[in-house]
């Protein structure tokens, strides 16, 4: 796209970036240092639950979020998304939710904080990797090529059936496989995205270490 819009070969690979007061960067930061030190926490998670399209919905979340528990027990996961979201929310003795609570401008910042960005492929993943923050993008329309090419930190699944990624920007989803009225590429291998947690988790506690 960008050769066909004769962009010259000096932007190739650069990504977007985001500006924010040097204040809000030392809050966002605080919120996640002072919540992982109140709950002794060795990893801070940040779970979006949805995006602004059917196949951007995170429908295997919570079973996501208590497999990390299962092997991360000291783990935080905290919860976002809009009011559209407020039916998939679920809480726990280490699951907080910003659900309709933080914006997507605040949420923005502070998933750079965290020790992982978990979502569905939405702006708020692409935003994770343009801080080159950790992040495990999993992919239903688009590719890998699309939305993680050039990140770093940056983990992904793509879903597993055989129509993604389509490429179609659908929106209504005409001829897609459908499952419990969702389409099917929402529904991931969840020992699969767990591989990738445990991926990415190792490789933060060893730059930590």
């Amino acid at each position: 796209m960008t050769k066909a819009a004769g962009i010259p070969d000096s932007y190739f690979g650069n990504r977007g970036q985001l500006y924010y007061f040097d204040d809000e960067h030392a809050s966002a930061k605080k919120w996640v240092e002072n919540k992982k030190k109140e709950y002794d926490a060795d990893f801070a998670i940040l779970v979006n639950l949805s995006g602004s399209s059917l196949h951007k919905k995170f429908v295997q979340a919570e079973n996501v979020s208590r497999a990390i528990f299962g092997k991360y027990p000291k783990a935080l996961v905290v919860l976002t998304g809009d009011k559209d979201c407020k039916p998939q929310e679920f809480l726990g003795d280490r699951i907080f939710s910003k659900v309709d609570k933080w914006n997507f401008r605040t949420t923005a910042l502070q998933c750079k904080y965290f020790d992982l960005t978990i979502s569905l492929e939405t702006g708020l993943a692409l935003i994770a990797h343009s801080w080159d923050a950790p992040c495990l993008q999993l992919l239903t329309a688009a590719s890998w090529a699309n939305h993680v090419k050039y990140a770093k930190n940056a983990y992904w699944l793509q879903a597993p059936v055989a129509c993604s990624p389509c490429h179609r920007n659908p929106r209504e989803y005409y001829g897609c496989p459908v499952k419990d009225k969702l389409p099917a590429c929402v529904y991931f291998n969840e020992d699969a995205v767990m591989e990738k947690v445990e991926e990415a988790l190792s490789e933060r506690h060893a730059m930590s270490a």
